[in-house]
């Protein structure tokens, strides 16, 4: 088994890809840290599985980001694999969305991966 007391950290972890990716990782006998700002979706990625343990973390937020890999690395060891599953995808016509919506977008989608990047590769 691949996975097998390796830790996990995958972002997104409160719904669609990032649950799914969070429970099977944990079936395969991985520690997984999750992430995500859904507290209510993180609890049923984490219901009935001791392996799964749930971060609130917005990861856009540089500090945040950083911070809470600390912590996970405190609480379940270095982190071997990493999934970034959390993204936003607004839906409407560019030209008539406002463009604070597009600018979190990016945040979240470019940025929260950047952010999880450099606070876990090496170096």
């Amino acid at each position: 088994m691949a996975f097998k007391g390796k830790v996990a950290l995958i972002t997104g972890g409160g719904s669609g890809m990032g649950q799914t990716a969070a429970r099977l990782l944990a079936q395969q006998g991985a520690s997984v840290a999750i992430f995500d700002v859904n507290e209510a979706g993180m609890a049923k990625t984490a219901e009935g599985n001791d392996k799964v343990r749930a971060y609130k973390v917005d990861i856009s937020n540089t500090d945040d980001v950083h911070a809470a890999v600390a912590q996970v690395e405190s609480d379940l060891g270095p982190i071997d694999r990493v999934a970034n599953a959390a993204a936003i995808m607004p839906f409407g016509k560019l030209l008539e969305q406002d463009p604070k919506v597009q600018l979190k977008l990016m945040q979240i989608n470019y940025g929260g991966l950047v952010n999880i990047a450099t606070a876990t590769l090496p170096g």
